[in-house]
């Protein structure tokens, strides 16, 4: 089975202390993606603009970006397809930065840790899971972007999801630590 066996009674007066992952790796899956769901949506909540504000600032940053570097500086002709590029390096770099800023998340949900028995690892992986359904929605944003750029799909692109998982890793890794 996927649980691992349930740890040893307490002594009367012995205080079980917070563990990383806790007993259940069935819990331990079951609470991470509960608080990422839960996350992903409470962000969005009551706000009139909701997710599109979050697709609105890679998109403002890739203008500006697009700007700079295409008009005045003119590094962008020598790259093919360079609005595409841009903006999936953007996506990209935000997803990351968004994952990696997890370093903080067991701190910031002081309230949570205090009340409830949690796993301390399920609170990074689940706001890294979160940057995740994000990134997810601003990729599809990227490839009806690129279509509508004329880039063409390719072999090449099978390596995304490759790249994406190596991101992941990545900035999970970079927040449980």
């Amino acid at each position: 089975t996927i649980d691992s066996p349930a740890p040893p009674p307490l002594e009367p007066g012995e205080i079980a202390g917070p563990s990383a992952r806790g007993g259940s790796l069935r819990r331990f899956v079951y609470l991470t993606a509960t608080i990422a769901v839960t996350e992903f949506k409470l962000r969005f909540y009551g706000s009139v603009l909701g997710y599109f504000w979050q697709l609105f600032r890679p998109l403002l940053l890739f203008a500006t970006l697009y700007v700079v570097f295409s008009h005045v500086v003119k590094v962008g002709d020598a790259v093919d397809y360079y609005p595409a590029v841009l903006l999936m390096n953007i996506v990209l770099f935000s997803y990351f930065g968004e994952g990696s800023a997890a370093v903080t998340s067991v701190v910031d949900r002081e309230q949570l840790v205090r009340k409830i028995q949690v796993p301390r690892l399920a609170i990074p992986l689940a706001v890294t899971l979160t940057a995740t359904f994000n990134a997810a929605l601003n990729f599809l944003v990227v490839l009806i972007f690129a279509i509508g750029t004329g880039v063409t799909p390719h072999w090449g692109w099978l390596e995304a999801p490759f790249i994406f998982f190596a991101i992941t890793l990545y900035a999970a890794g970079w927040a449980m630590l």
